[in-house]
């Protein structure tokens, strides 16, 4: 994913409230959001798209996250 830098205008009230590295870190958690969000709405198109069921793909996804998880990681963070 290509980044960009972007100038912004902010109060001089803003900057003294907050300070500059907690205004940049919750303009980009905002941004990391609604990549996330747009990125959900592509999923959800899909799924519509194909008639699959949200809540079952989502189900089987768990699942075999978990079954993963027991075989390979479960393992893994438990012997430490």
């Amino acid at each position: 994913m290509e980044t960009m830098t972007i100038k912004l205008k902010v109060s001089e009230d803003m900057l003294t409230r907050y300070g500059l590295d907690a205004l940049q870190e919750k303009i980009q958690r905002r941004m990391d959001w609604e990549d996330l969000r747009l990125k959900a709405l592509k999923v959800k198109a899909f799924l519509d798209e194909h008639g699959l069921d949200h809540d079952e793909v989502a189900e089987e996804a768990r699942s075999r996250a978990w079954e993963i998880y027991k075989k390979n990681g479960f393992k893994r963070h438990h012997s430490q």
